[in-house]
């Protein structure tokens, strides 16, 4: 399976439901399921940033969303995953790659697996989606 290894405040984002457009340039043509891997951790201020669009939106409490944002988002490993259904393409620069990923069907892990990743898009070892427990994508 493939995944996608994204800062932790989008990871989380995305896994909660918060958010179902992922933006990044030149992200592969992908359609289907897709893993959440959790990669770098963001800077203070963009995570204090995606918190807040995050409370704005839902109207959920700050605090609350928090303490939720710090428990459920190890680094380095899978923590969920999606199901890509539409892609977004920048006409404009030639088009020859979308700029983002409509998602549907975000579900948590029950367990984040760890998992060395790289920046972007990559294939999980075999290893590792045995150690998988994601109700409706990869499940023991």
């Amino acid at each position: 399976m493939k995944a996608l290894s994204l800062p932790r405040p989008f990871a989380w984002a995305l896994l909660t439901g918060h958010i179902d457009i992922y933006r990044q340039p030149g992200l592969p043509v992908h359609a289907g399921r897709l893993l959440i891997h959790v990669g770098d951790d963001a800077s203070q201020a963009t995570t204090r940033a995606a918190l807040r669009q995050v409370a704005e939106r839902s109207g959920t409490d700050m605090a609350l969303l928090r303490n939720a944002y710090d428990q459920q988002c190890a680094l380095q490993a899978i923590t969920g995953a999606v199901t890509v259904t539409g892609l977004g393409w920048d006409f404009a620069s030639g088009g020859a790659e979308p700029v983002s990923y409509t998602v549907t069907g975000a579900s948590r892990a029950f367990r984040p697996v760890s998992c060395h990743g790289c920046t972007g898009f990559f294939d999980v070892p075999q290893a590792v989606i045995d150690e998988l427990d994601i109700p409706g994508y990869v499940e023991r």
